[in-house]
C-alpha cells in the first residue's frame, strides 16, 4: 500500500522535527552567542586567566590577572597594554602618543585579579627596541578597593615596592624585585615615573607577579628558625664554621649539620646596627629593616665580624619531592649573600670577590639591605633532610651594619628560573679581560698569529690579490671554499641564510633533535632560560671578544671581492642575500659567535655536546656556503669562540654563573620532556639528533677542512709541542666532574690534532686552540692507571652515544625535507671530504613576534644577528590577533546557524505543502 507523504502522521512527525530543529538551533545560537559575548568581555585589554590555576605554580598570582588597564593602553595595536601580562618576552606593551612619564604624569598599568592574592615579588622584562624606552623609575602598589582602579594616584593604593635608576643593559632582559608586604591584594599597579631616555616612547615586554596561592602551608621557612654563626674573626682563620678547613663551604653540606659546636639558634630576621658601642648595638637598621635576632658585630680591638653564616634543615617526603618543580624564595641582605642548597651554590649577590670565610672585603656596599628573589631546581633536593645555607659578608672592615632575612621559601609545582641578580651581571670578573701577552698585542691577534706564516705557503693560502678572470685555483684554501660554495644545495643555502640573519642561540636548536629542539626554542623564546640567554648573548663575550681587532690587523679580502661571482666569470656562486660588506674576512665573526654559543651550550648540556658542537661547526661552515669566508677564516673563528668560553670556565667566580645556567637548562628541558611525554631523560627526548659518531666525525673534519699541514710540521705527533690552552680542560667539567684538572688536561692533550695545520703556531700557547678537538675529548674512551694518569684509547667508552641517535641513519642523510614554518630553516649540511649531504628541514624564515622585521646582519657585519623570535612561517598569531580570529569564527558560526535555520524552515514548509 502506498502512503502519501502528507498524511496526518507524517505532518505530525514533520511538525515534531521542525520544533526539534528550532530548539536545537536556539540552543546552538545561545551557546555561540554566549561564547562570543564572553570573548568580547575579556578581549578589551584583558589577559585571560587560566581555567584551572595551579595553586603552587611560581607565577600562580599572575595567572589570576583578568583585566589590564592603563592611561596609555595603545588598545588598537598589537603592542597593547595587555601584552605586559602575557609572560612572553617576544611581545610588548608600547605607547608613544602620551606625555613623558613623570611623578605628576606617570604611565601606569593596573592588573585586576579574579581574587585577592599575595605576591612575594615581580619580574620586569625589557622589550626588544631602544633602551631609551625602558622604565627607569617606578612604584608597585596594591589595593583591595575597587574604586582605586579609576583613581590610580588616589589614597586607596598601598606602596609595595619602589625603584629608581634601574637600567636594562640588553634587550628582553628580565630583572626580579621583591615585595615584603604579604597582604593579599586584588588590584596591583605598576606606576612608571621616568623612562631611560626621558621620552614619551615607553615600552616593556612583561610585568609578571610572582607568588603561589598556597600561603604559609607551602612556606618551608614558616617558623624562620635558623642556626647562625656570628663569631668569625679576621685575625683567626680557624674562627669560621669550618675550623679553617680548605673546603670553606663544607658547613653548607648535609653531613655538617650534626656538628653544632659554636652554632647558635635564632629566628629571622637577623641584624645589627652600630651605635658606637658594642654594648648598645641595636636591631633597627632603618627604612623598615628591624632585626628580630641581634647579631654580634664589634670585636673590640680586633675590629668587626667580617662574615656571618646561616643554615637550616628542612625535610621532604618522596611524595612531596615527586610533586615539586623547585623552590622560590625572597631574601634581604646587607651586604653580600651566597646561597647554597645541599652544598651547591644556587645564587649570589655582590659576592664575586668572596674567596675566604674570614678575610674582610673592601668595597663601598649599600646604604640599606638589598632584597631579591631566587629559585632552586628540584634536582638539588632529595627525599629526607635538606639544608639551605647563606653566607653574608660585610662590605669592608668598617661596615656599620649587617642584615639577613629569608621570609619566604616556597615549594612550587614547576621550576621558575630567575635571571642572574644585578650584581652577578654587573660584577667585575677576573675573566673580563685577557691576560697580558708577551708582545703587548691583543689576545686574539696573538692567538691567530699563525696566519702570518701562510704567506710562505701558496699551496695553502692564495693571498689577497684579486684573481685575474679565467685564472686557475691553486691554493687549497680557495679550492675548498669554491667546492663547498658551488656544490651547496638549495636547502643548505636556505639554512645558511637563516643562520646569517639570526643569532646562533635561536637557530642551532635543531642539533637537539626534533622534539628536544622544539622544547628548547620554545623555552628560549618564552623567557624560561634567562641565565642561558644572558650568557650566550652578552656575558661570555663581554670585554673579551677580540675578533674585530684581529680583522684590523690581518686585513684579508673577502672571497667574493677577490675571486668574483660566477655570474661575472668568477668562482663564487651568489645566494639570495646582500653582499654589500667589504670588511676584512679573517677571522669570521659569525663563526666566532657560533662557536661561542655552541661551545657554551655544549658545556651546559654535556649529554648532547657532540651534536651541539657539530651544529656550531655547521654555523661556521655556512659562512663558506654563502661565499663570505674561506675555511681558514672559519677555523680562526672557532679558535676565538672556544677560547672565550674556556677562559670563562677557568674563572672560578664566573664559573658559578655557568653552573647555575647548567642547572637551569637541564632542569627546564628535562621537566618539559617529562611533562610532554617525550621521555624521562634528555637523551631519550633527543630523537632525530645526529648519532654521536656522526657528529664527532663531521666536527673533526671541519677542524682542518682537509687542508694540508705546513711542510715543516708534517711529522709532528698529537702531543708534540702542545700545551693545553687556558681553560680548555675546564670545558670538560660538566661532562667529567669526577676527573681531576690534570686528568682533563690529559684528555685534551691526547685527543688533540697533530701539529702543523693552518693557524697552528707553536711559539704562542693560545694558538693551541687550533689543535683542541673538543668533541673527541668529550667522547673518548680512557683508562686511569694506578698513578692517577689518564690514557685515551682503552677501556669503556667514556662518552658513549648519549642515547641521542643511531649510527644506522638517525640523521636521515640525503633528504632535503620541507618545513612547517614554525622554526628557522634547518636543512642541516654535513659536508665531508666531497659533496655535501642534507638533512630534513623544519623550514621557515625568521620574523619577530611583534611583527617587526628581524634585524640580523643579513650579509656579514660579523656579529650575531639580533633577530630573536624565530617562530616563523607567516604571521605569528598574537593574543589580539587570536581574539580577532575568534570573532571571525563567531560571526561565521552565527551566519551559518541563521542559514541552517532558514533552510530548516523552508524544508518544513515544503513538507507541509
Amino acid at each position: 500500500m502506498h502512503t502519501s507523504g502528507n498524511t496526518p502522521l507524517t505532518r505530525q512527525w514533520h511538525s515534531h522535527k521542525s520544533q526539534q530543529h528550532m530548539r536545537r538551533f536556539a540552543a546552538a545560537f545561545l551557546v555561540t552567542a554566549s561564547l562570543c559575548a564572553l570573548t568580547l568581555s575579556t578581549n578589551t585589554n584583558t589577559a585571560h586567566a587560566a581555567t584551572t590555576v595551579q595553586q603552587n605554580a611560581p607565577t600562580a598570582v599572575q595567572s589570576l590577572v583578568t583585566t589590564v588597564q592603563s592611561n596609555q593602553p595603545n588598545s588598537a595595536s598589537n603592542e597593547a597594554v595587555d601584552y605586559a601580562a602575557d609572560q612572553n618576552p617576544q611581545t610588548k606593551w608600547y605607547e608613544g602618543s602620551g606625555s613623558v612619564p613623570s611623578t605628576d604624569s606617570p604611565v601606569y598599568a593596573i592588573y585586576t585579579l579574579s581574587q585577592a592574592a599575595p605576591s612575594i615579588g615581580y619580574i620586569i622584562t625589557s622589550a626588544n627596541d631602544s633602551q631609551e624606552r625602558d622604565p627607569k623609575n617606578w612604584t608597585v602598589l596594591g589595593s583591595n578597593d575597587e574604586s582605586a582602579v579609576s583613581d590610580p594616584q588616589g589614597s586607596a593604593w598601598t606602596k609595595l615596592d619602589s625603584r629608581s635608576d634601574v637600567s636594562f643593559a640588553s634587550r628582553k632582559l628580565s630583572k626580579t624585585f621583591t615585595i615584603s608586604d604579604t597582604t593579599a591584594y586584588r588590584y596591583y599597579q605598576l606606576r612608571v615615573t621616568a623612562d631611560k631616555g626621558a621620552t614619551n616612547k615607553f615600552q616593556i615586554a612583561d610585568w609578571t607577579l610572582v607568588g603561589t596561592l598556597s600561603g604559609q602551608s607551602a612556606n618551608l621557612n614558616a617558623d624562620d628558625t635558623w642556626q647562625y654563626w656570628d663569631t668569625t674573626d679576621a685575625k683567626n682563620a680557624a674562627s669560621d664554621p669550618t675550623g679553617g678547613s680548605e673546603d670553606r663551604t663544607s658547613w653548607t653540606q648535609l653531613a655538617s649539620l650534626s656538628n653544632t659546636a659554636g652554632w647558635k639558634s635564632g629566628s629571622g630576621s637577623f641584624g645589627v646596627k652600630s651605635t658606637g658601642s658594642a654594648a648598645t648595638d641595636g636591631k633597627d637598621l632603618g627604612n623598615g629593616f628591624v632585626a628580630n635576632t641581634l647579631l654580634k658585630r664589634n670585636l673590640g680591638t680586633d675590629g668587626i665580624v667580617p662574615a656571618y653564616f646561616f643554615r637550616k634543615a628542612f625535610t621532604l617526603t618522596q611524595d612531596q619531592l615527586n610533586s615539586y618543580g623547585g623552590l622560590i624564595a625572597s631574601l634581604s641582605v646587607d651586604d653580600t649573600a651566597t646561597v647554597y642548597v645541599n652544598g651547591t651554590q644556587v645564587t649570589g649577590f655582590d659576592d664575586s670577590t668572596v674567596t675566604s670565610n674570614t678575610t674582610p672585603l673592601n668595597y663601598g656596599g649599600n646604604s640599606d639591605p638589598q632584597s631579591m628573589l631566587f629559585s632552586v631546581p628540584a634536582s638539588l633536593l632529595k627525599a629526607g633532610q635538606n639544608v639551605i645555607a647563606v653566607e653574608v659578608h660585610q662590605c669592608n672592615s668598617s661596615s656599620s651594619d649587617a642584615y639577613f632575612d629569608m621570609p619566604a621559601l616556597y615549594y612550587t609545582s614547576e621550576y621558575l628560573s630567575l635571571p642572574y641578580t644585578d650584581s652577578q651581571q654587573s660584577a667585575t670578573y677576573a675573566s673580563n679581560a685577557w691576560p697580558a701577552t708577551s708582545d703587548g698585542n691583543n689576545y686574539f691577534v696573538d692567538m691567530l698569529s699563525g696566519y702570518t706564516a701562510l704567506g710562505d705557503h701558496s699551496e695553502i693560502w692564495g693571498g689577497n690579490s684579486t684573481l685575474a678572470s679565467g685564472s686557475a685555483l691553486t691554493a687549497a684554501n680557495d679550492k675548498k671554499l669554491v667546492e663547498i660554495n658551488n656544490t651547496a644545495s638549495d636547502a643548505q643555502i636556505s639554512k645558511a641564510i637563516t643562520d646569517a640573519n639570526n643569532s646562533p642561540a635561536v637557530t642551532m636548536y635543531d642539533s637537539l633533535g626534533s622534539t628536544l629542539g622544539e622544547l628548547y626554542i620554545n623555552a628560549y623564546n618564552a623567557g624560561k632560560l634567562p641565565k642561558t640567554s644572558a650568557l650566550v648573548n652578552t656575558m661570555i663575550t663581554n670585554g673579551i671578544d677580540g675578533h674585530d681587532a684581529a680583522k684590523g690587523v690581518y686585513t684579508e679580502t673577502r672571497p667574493y671581492d677577490r675571486l668574483g661571482f660566477t655570474t661575472s666569470g668568477g668562482y663564487i656562486k651568489a645566494a639570495n642575500i646582500g653582499y654589500g660588506f667589504h670588511n676584512d674576512s679573517f677571522p669570521s665573526g659569525h663563526t666566532t659567535a657560533g662557536y661561542e654559543v655552541g661551545t657554551t651550550l655544549a658545556t651546559l648540556l654535556p649529554q648532547l655536546a657532540p651534536q651541539i658542537l657539530e651544529r656550531a661547526s655547521e654555523y661556521g661552515n655556512n659562512r663558506i656556503v654563502l661565499g663570505f669566508h674561506y675555511p681558514i677564516d672559519v677555523i680562526g673563528g672557532r679558535m676565538g669562540g672556544q677560547s672565550m668560553v674556556g677562559y670563562r670556565w677557568s674563572d672560578a667566580q664566573f664559573r658559578s654563573l655557568l653552573i647555575e645556567a647548567h642547572q637551569e637548562l637541564e632542569t627546564v628541558l628535562l621537566g618539559q620532556c617529562i611533562s610532554s611525554g617525550a621521555g624521562s631523560t634528555l637523551e631519550a627526548c633527543s630523537s632525530g639528533a645526529s648519532s654521536t659518531s656522526e657528529a664527532v666525525s663531521t666536527y673533526t673534519e671541519r677542524l682542518t677542512y682537509g687542508l694540508p699541514q705546513l711542510t715543516e710540521s708534517k711529522a709532528a705527533t698529537a702531543s708534540e709541542g702542545f700545551t693545553v690552552p687556558t681553560g680548555a680542560e675546564d670545558l670538560l667539567l660538566t661532562k667529567y666532574p669526577n676527573l681531576s684538572d690534570n686528568q682533563r688536561k690529559q684528555l685534551i692533550e691526547q685527543t688533540a690534532l697533530a701539529a702543523g695545520y693552518p693557524l697552528d703556531n707553536a711559539d704562542v700557547e693560545s694558538s693551541n686552540w687550533q689543535r683542541v678537538n673538543l668533541s673527541a675529548a668529550l667522547t673518548a674512551s680512557y683508562t686511569i692507571d694506578n698513578n692517577g694518569d689518564l690514557h685515551v684509547g682503552s677501556g669503556s667508552d667514556a662518552g658513549g652515544d648519549n642515547g641521542s641517535g643511531n649510527d644506522n641513519g638517525s640523521g636521515n642523510d640525503g633528504g632535503s625535507g620541507s618545513g612547517n614554518g614554525s622554526t628557522p630553516g634547518s636543512n642541516a649540511s654535513t659536508p665531508g671530504s666531497g659533496s655535501q649531504a642534507t638533512k630534513p628541514s623544519t623550514g621557515g624564515n625568521s620574523s619577530d613576534a611583534s611583527k617587526s622585521p628581524t634585524k640580523g646582519t643579513a650579509a656579514d657585519a660579523d656579529t650575531k644577528g639580533s633577530g630573536a623570535s624565530v617562530k616563523t612561517g607567516g604571521a605569528v598569531v598574537t593574543a589580539n590577533q587570536g581574539s580577532r580570529w575568534v570573532w571571525a569564527l563567531c560571526a561565521l558560526s552565527v551566519l551559518a546557524l541563521i542559514a541552517l535555520a532558514v533552510a530548516g524552515v523552508i524544508v518544513v514548509r515544503r513538507r507541509r505543502q
